[in-house]
């Protein structure tokens, strides 16, 4: 990075410009130049190029990795993905880098605390991709870490011996605790605030909609095979496409489930050694795994009926914590006994969700009343389980 300083007239302006000086001291492809008119008399240009954001060593700061640490997890990825023969780079050479890219991500935290100000910036030239990339994963929760913190009051006398509990319990490095935690401020409103946004007639809804479906057997029966209709016409497609190779875009939307929904150790070690975040596809075999389930009404019944427990149980004096014991007890450890994983869940509750407005044995004015709480309250546990369930 080059800067020249230059006097000149009272005015300020920037310009994203880049130089490249050749080696007898010629300039060559301008790009990525900023030129600040600051003062009275002064002209200052900075020459930069593109900030290079290597995503596993963000992983690794997301995670809490000291830079030793992170030297030691680096040299495992290379000598897995190295012949024996293949000389390891110097450990100063390694280092160094390392600690070059977190100093930039200690730079660049301060943007991502409001998000908008990274896609405004002009200090840190970065593609569109990479800043949505960074926010995406700066604020993707660690699943164990959530898990410990949810519903204890982290005030500054008990916040150390939290973070300290969650770090034995997690495994996870102190600081990608103490991270967590600060993430979990962003996303947390004073009780004042939660009354107002609390709506006490999804649990009315709930209440009835496991009355007028769970109790009677020709609703039930019905609505489960619709669900499993869906869930064939989603499987026939997705043989359709993957005949074409070319899936649509809101197909292949849904069928992409973020495995590593954090940046933390499981979602470290994924983009060590494959190279970027894991992700599962949605198969012909992840469908046929539920409409086995689905075959018989027991499985059916029996969560359907366990979400419409949870959703009438939901008060203003329910504990948070109580509320995700209750979500891993009724929806998670079934749908584990059932062989489920993250793609089972997301294609069931989906389904689930697509079918309600078909089932004829339901009055209209039911279904119409109905729909937008078991759709907000399906996709709110489908949120959930599916990030809990492999915890």
């Amino acid at each position: 990075m080059s800067v020249v300083s230059l006097g000149r007239s009272q005015q300020t302006a920037t310009a994203g410009l880049s130089a490249q000086q050749t080696p007898n001291g010629s300039t060559n492809n301008i790009s990525n130049v900023g030129i600040n008119f600051v003062g009275l008399n002064s002209v200052a240009v900075f020459f930069t190029a593109e900030l290079h954001i290597d995503r596993v060593a963000w992983q690794l700061w997301l995670a809490g990795f000291s830079i030793d640490q992170a030297y030691i997890k680096v040299c495992q990825r290379k000598a897995q993905k190295t012949s024996p023969s293949s000389a390891l780079p110097s450990q100063a050479i390694v280092k160094n880098y390392i600690l070059s890219q977190y100093r930039n991500f200690e730079l660049l935290e301060h943007y991502l605390h409001r998000p908008k100000l990274l896609f405004n910036q002009l200090i840190f030239p970065l593609d569109t991709g990479t800043k949505q990339y960074l926010i995406d994963s700066y604020y993707r929760f660690e699943p164990k870490v959530l898990r410990e913190l949810l519903g204890k009051k982290l005030s500054s006398r008990a916040m150390r011996k939290e973070l300290d509990d969650a770090h034995v319990r997690t495994q996870i490095p102190l600081p990608g605790c103490r991270l967590g935690s600060i993430v979990m401020q962003y996303f947390t409103i004073n009780s004042d605030n939660a009354i107002d946004d609390i709506n006490i007639q999804l649990a009315q809804d709930a209440r009835d909609l496991k009355s007028i479906i769970v109790n009677h057997t020709k609703v039930l029966d019905e609505f489960r095979a619709r669900v499993i209709d869906n869930i064939t016409q989603r499987q026939e497609q997705q043989k359709q496409q993957q005949q074409q190779q070319k899936p649509t875009q809101d197909h292949r939307d849904e069928e992409r489930v973020i495995n590593s929904a954090s940046g933390g150790v499981g979602a470290v070690n994924q983009a060590l050694f494959d190279g970027a975040v894991a992700t599962t596809l949605i198969t012909t075999t992840t469908y046929a795994k539920v409409i086995e389930k689905l075959a018989t009404s027991t499985t059916f019944k029996n969560l359907l009926r366990n979400v419409f427990t949870i959703g009438a149980g939901l008060s203003y004096g329910k504990e948070l914590r109580d509320i995700f014991s209750a979500l891993v007890e009724k929806v998670v450890e079934p749908c584990a006994v059932c062989g489920w994983g993250k793609a089972e869940v997301v294609v069931f509750f989906n389904a689930v969700v697509a079918a309600f407005d078909g089932v004829e044995s339901l009055q209209p004015s039911y279904r119409k009343r109905y729909g937008p709480s078991l759709s907000k309250l399906f996709e709110a546990v489908k949120l959930a389980a599916e990030r809990l369930i492999s915890v």
